[in-house]
């Protein structure tokens, strides 16, 4: 049993030491091509590796993980019919992506000087995340929209009769079908709202037109951490936002480790290999000696109920834990917009990318 696995997946050697894996051949995403497959059995990538037949064709892969939640990567017609299994981590960064967005509500509500129930939501993509974003807004009173054709209990269309604040894009990425998902935000849609909008994007970068959004005068505030051919991304698409991340909403420690442990854990299953006594919440717990953790910070629960009622009664306090916490995508958003000047913002992208240690949910 050989595995080839992106080394950049978090702590895959805590999880894959495993006496049935002959070699584990850790590659790097950008170099990876078909001949470093020909002796591999399994393969496990992140979303920068498009698993096609072009990568798989003459190899003896029969197994595909992905540490994401969207398959868009990968051409799953072709492992399909080349009986290929695959898996992904679907939902593992939902806690994760929801905080990254509640953090966007609440600087929005400090900015405008307004209340989270005085505001009217959007979620456009109810799966997973799109959801419990929705279920935990409609809890805590707040006006929430959810649309998902595919969904169940959802709107089939945007509202364009009511007055939006806020739209979160939380759909996966689709070009084909009744409802294809690809440039869903664009010069149209906006021709149909009748106010200022503000969009919060942590879905796909495809599913916004970077052109038009470049030339809209309808949009209010952007907070973007997807982008179109990432890590190359636009400079003018950058300076439209008022919050620009490298696709790091997901990106927590509880988020990573739990994403490695469920293809983890399906890799186990497909090859009939016993599950260790192994999992993410015993790293999570395990202090002594514990590389994984010891660079994060202790976790401090703030539930959403306390940040907005504070924010709704100008609880400075409140207004300060927001604050600090949001300095940290600050941070990614002022690396990103400096390396404009020297002209390495996709080195920048990637840096602060593989070296985000510092959140947790």
């Amino acid at each position: 049993m050989n595995l080839a696995i992106d080394k950049e997946i978090f702590a895959y050697q805590n999880f894959f030491s495993l006496s049935q894996i002959k070699k584990i051949i850790p590659f790097d995403a950008q170099k990876l091509n078909n001949q470093d497959l020909k002796n591999v059995d399994a393969l496990l990538v992140r979303s920068v590796t498009k698993v096609d037949e072009e990568l798989l064709k003459n190899t003896p892969i029969q197994f595909v993980a992905t540490a994401t939640s969207g398959t868009d990567h990968l051409d799953l017609e072709y492992l399909k019919k080349n009986r290929i299994f695959f898996s992904s981590a679907h939902g593992a960064n939902a806690d994760s992506v929801i905080q990254y967005v509640f953090y966007c509500l609440a600087l929005y509500c400090l900015k405008k000087k307004k209340s989270i129930q005085d505001l009217t939501i959007v979620i456009v993509g109810c799966g997973k995340i799109g959801s419990k974003l929705f279920s935990i807004l409609k809890k805590n009173k707040i006006k929430v929209y959810g649309i998902d054709p595919f969904v169940k209990g959802f709107l089939n269309e945007f509202p364009f009769e009511k007055k939006v604040d806020i739209i979160s894009l939380h759909c996966s990425l689709t070009k084909e079908g009744k409802f294809p998902s690809y440039h869903l935000i664009n010069q149209s849609f906006f021709k149909r709202i009748n106010n200022k909008i503000s969009l919060i994007n942590t879905s796909r970068g495809e599913v916004v037109n970077e052109k038009d959004l470049l030339q809209e005068n309808k949009l209010d505030l952007f907070y973007n951490d997807v982008w179109q051919q990432e890590p190359k991304i636009s400079p003018l698409y950058l300076q439209k936002c008022f919050l620009a991340t490298p696709h790091i909403a997901g990106y927590t420690l509880e988020a990573k480790l739990q994403a490695t442990e469920m293809i983890f854990n399906s890799f186990c299953n497909y090859f009939n290999f016993s599950l260790v006594e192994f999992s993410s919440d015993f790293l999570l717990k395990e202090k002594k000696n514990n590389e994984i953790i010891k660079n994060y910070p202790t976790i401090k629960k703030i539930f959403f109920q306390e940040i907005f009622a504070g924010l709704n009664k100008n609880n400075k306090k409140i207004e300060k834990q927001i604050k600090s916490i949001f300095e940290i995508l600050q941070k990614d958003h002022q690396s990103l917009v400096q390396s404009l000047q020297q002209k390495n913002t996709a080195e920048i992208f990637l840096k602060r990318r593989k070296n985000i240690i510092s959140r947790r949910q």
